[in-house]
């Protein structure tokens, strides 16, 4: 149970400092007129997706609840060599 407690802090954790990071990067490639629409996008699909975890977590025992959730992150991974290089230095 323990290992629960300490899972669930670290990807608290990497969960926050991401909605961060994101919403910089977004903020500096996007143009202006469009920077308020791409960062709700943002916000609103990070809201939906933490519903639809919180869904699946009552629905799905652990095992199947884990690959779930691998799912997005080794797309992102996969996807993640096509991502432009943030135009400012931060």
């Amino acid at each position: 149970v323990w290992m629960l407690y300490v899972a669930r802090l670290l990807i608290g954790t990497a969960g926050g400092i991401n909605i961060v990071v994101i919403s910089m990067y977004l903020e500096e490639i996007s143009e202006v007129k469009v920077r308020g629409t791409i960062g709700s996008y943002f916000e609103l699909s990070a809201s939906f997706g933490m519903l639809l975890s919180y869904i699946l977590g009552a629905i799905l025992p652990y095992f199947w609840y884990t690959v779930v959730g691998v799912v997005p992150a080794v797309s992102m991974l996969l996807v993640f060599s096509w991502v432009p290089e943030s135009p400012v230095f931060l």
